[in-house]
């Protein structure tokens, strides 16, 4: 493929994204190609809304934006205008776009109208790249804390932390036999990859948990995981890959897969991007194809994933699709370690929206507000209310 081939390919990936029509595959082709810093900038720039909401900010303190600036922001926001729309679910649903809101702000001032300042707190900032890790003796290593190099030898493998902000667990003794044991954990606010011995890549997401043998002894390569992980499974036919997650357990050769089984009202959800994977609970079994999400309760049900959106966290966003209340705040939580509280009934509304979980939480929470929902914010407490 030429040069020329690429970028409109790429460009038609980043629509397809915006709009949230991506295919499995088309979204590993979209990942593979922002491995590239200069590419994930270019995309950032293109997709996030960072600087519509510095507009945003600007109008409501009252400072004035010249038409020419004013034009482009609204040009912007109609190119891009799914990947940042909200809408209000109630009676009739009410679409209520960014670019609604930059009109709204703006008219304001054209009009001399006092414009309510929605969140007056201090900065709540994103999460980042922060955990620990649980050696077999108990030791913690702080992931966050720790220098780039070797931090210790476990087991017949190496943990280094790599410059890129990872760690890499390096085998020493290729012929092992017994299993010793880690647990890397991220906390509320915190995500972190790493890379297994087998070479298996592993993204955790916030408060979410991985245990593993540092090197792989036996027939099989078994794991077990909390929260949401994906993982990207070295291919190994004589090893298969197996993880445990509540109860459950998939079964792999090679693939990609997200598990999702946060402790709450959400149900536990495996999704397929690549390969094929065996899902097996106490309510039976079932195989899943590319695109496919199995959710498990009593029984296993398998749908068409909306790949988009379950791989949202891993580039770097919040993506809802007619999320109820609950959702939304329990994501909105872990991602910034905050406390919420509901008082009186929970609000029956759904919302969707995409954002890019690297702004500031007052960022998302102000769009919450504008969609309808109304929120009490006092230091990292956000209660919700009717």
């Amino acid at each position: 493929m030429d040069e020329e081939k690429d970028l409109l390919r790429i460009r038609d990936l980043m629509v397809k994204h915006s709009a949230g029509r991506m295919t499995a595959s088309e979204q590993l082709e979209l990942e593979r190609w922002l491995e590239n810093p200069v590419h994930r900038a270019a995309f950032e720039k293109r997709t996030n809304v960072d600087n519509i909401l510095t507009a945003l900010e600007m109008l409501e303190r009252g400072e004035s934006l010249q038409p020419a600036s004013y034009e482009r922001l609204v040009n912007r926001i109609l190119s891009i205008k799914t990947t940042i729309r909200i809408w209000r679910f109630a009676a009739a649903a009410t679409i209520v776009t960014v670019a609604a809101i930059v009109f709204m702000f703006y008219r304001g001032r054209q009009g001399d109208k006092k414009i309510p300042t929605v969140l007056a707190q201090a900065v709540l900032s994103p999460g980042g790249d922060r955990a620990y890790v649980v050696l077999e003796d108990g030791r913690q290593l702080d992931l966050e804390k720790s220098g780039n190099g070797a931090l210790a030898t476990q087991g017949g493998a190496q943990l280094v932390k790599t410059d890129q902000g990872r760690v890499d667990y390096k085998t020493l003794e290729a012929n092992r036999r017994v299993a010793v044991y880690n647990t890397v954990v991220t906390p509320p606010g915190g995500q972190y990859r790493i890379v297994l011995s087998d070479g298996t890549g592993v993204w955790l997401n916030a408060a979410s948990s991985i245990r593993f043998p540092t090197a792989f002894t036996g027939t099989s390569r078994q794991v077990r995981v909390t929260g949401e992980v994906y993982f990207e499974v070295a291919q190994d036919p004589s090893k298969p890959f197996l993880v445990d997650f509540g109860g459950n357990q998939i079964q792999v050769l090679g693939t990609r897969f997200n598990i999702k089984l946060y402790d709450g009202f959400e149900p536990v959800s495996t999704t397929l991007m690549q390969g094929a994977v065996k899902v097996s609970s106490p309510a039976g079994a079932t195989l899943l194809r590319p695109g496919e999400q199995a959710r498990i309760g009593s029984t296993i049900a398998v749908t068409k994933a909306d790949t988009a959106r379950v791989m949202a966290w891993k580039m770097g966003y919040f993506e809802f699709k007619q999320a109820d209340i609950r959702q939304v705040m329990a994501d909105i939580a872990r991602w910034y370690d905050l406390e919420v509280k509901y008082e009186g009934p929970i609000p029956d509304k759904q919302l969707s929206a995409r954002i890019s979980r690297m702004k500031n939480a007052n960022a998302l929470l102000e769009l919450l507000k504008s969609a309808g929902v109304n929120l009490k914010i006092e230091n990292r407490t956000i209660t919700v209310l009717p």
